[in-house]
């Protein structure tokens, strides 16, 4: 059984339903904590394994070829040694930065609505006061710095 095996796995290599496994795990806490130790243990790796894989790493790889004489092995062989080099994989690149952080890498972008909304608050101005929706020259004298919806109004208005 690999370490890191989840409750199911490891339940049906004992033979068991999960329940047992978890009435195990609560029977005897050494026994828990050997599973928590093995789950661990794997996460490190599986973490350690990633950022390899994000980064990029170096693999010396060993080959062995054994000689021939005549069509036959000669029983000596000769070991070759080379230095691979394994390029940084976006994929596990996004997916680091994903998990490790989300504030800046998630996908799903959240915009924040502040209670400040100028068109909300001019139309309620313009519901709770009758008047005319659009202010007469003398309001609006003054009003553009510091109302944007009237300020976008009067722009429009002066274009025709």
């Amino acid at each position: 059984m690999a370490f890191g095996a989840t409750d199911a796995e490891l339940a049906a290599y004992f033979d068991v339903a999960e329940s047992t496994l978890n009435k195990w795990k609560k029977e005897h806490p050494e026994f828990s904590e050997s599973l928590k130790q093995g789950k661990s243990e794997t996460d490190i790796d599986v973490t350690a394994s990633l950022l390899k894989r994000a980064t990029g790493s170096t693999v010396k790889e060993v080959k062995r070829q054994y000689l021939e004489e005549n069509g036959e092995r000669t029983g000596v062989v000769r070991v070759i040694e080379t230095v691979k080099e394994i390029p940084p994989d976006t994929t596990a690149c996004i997916y680091w930065l994903k998990n490790r952080q989300p504030a800046q890498w998630r996908d799903k972008v959240t915009v924040e609505q502040t209670t400040e909304n100028p068109v909300r608050q001019f139309l309620e101005e313009c519901w709770s006061n009758p008047r005319p929706i659009l202010p007469t020259k003398e309001e609006r004298e003054g009003t553009e710095e510091t109302h944007p919806v009237v300020a976008a109004l009067v722009a429009m208005a002066n274009e025709k």
